[in-house]
């Protein structure tokens, strides 16, 4: 005659038993690590500090080609925010002065060659807007051709 195994007629081992109890709590830890994960990420997304938004610019005035005079604002676009001052930094790395304005902000600096100047305004429109350098006037230091005008544009977001 056959003896049936006890443990076989109740449909599981002490070892299967535990091992199910183990997964049980395995998925329970890892539901718990989710729900404290998912929480802390929303508290931080919810208590963040608003970020700083630069009104800097550093724009160079850059011969790109000097057998012809060509002149270039580098970077030739800048973006900035409306109704926070912004301070416009110019190199000048041409040999003559150059003129950097921006006409709708009434900003106008003159820029002595081989230096940077700074100047400050605050944009209270939103839109683009041109920057612009106009041609210099022929020279000995430019061989004789006048230097490139030089256009760039501004972008004031809300």
């Amino acid at each position: 005659m056959l003896k049936r195994n006890k443990f076989l007629v109740s449909g599981a081992s002490p070892m299967g038993k535990t091992r199910l109890a183990l997964a049980r709590l395995q998925v329970a830890i890892m539901i718990a690590v989710i729900v404290v994960a998912a929480g802390a990420g929303t508290y931080a997304l919810l208590n963040q500090k608003p970020t700083t938004v630069s009104n800097d610019v550093a724009i160079s005035i850059t011969e790109t080609d000097p057998a012809n005079q060509i002149d270039n604002f580098v970077p030739q676009n800048a973006t900035v925010k409306a109704g926070a001052p912004v301070t416009f930094a110019v190199q000048n790395s041409d040999d003559e002065d150059r003129v950097f304005t921006i006409d709708a902000f009434n900003f106008n600096i003159t820029i002595q060659p081989h230096t940077t100047q700074r100047g400050t305004f605050t944009p209270d429109k939103a839109g683009t807007f041109t920057m612009f350098s106009p041609q210099t006037k022929p020279s000995a230091a430019s061989a004789g051709k006048p230097g490139s005008p030089c256009t760039g544009y501004l972008t004031v977001t809300a």
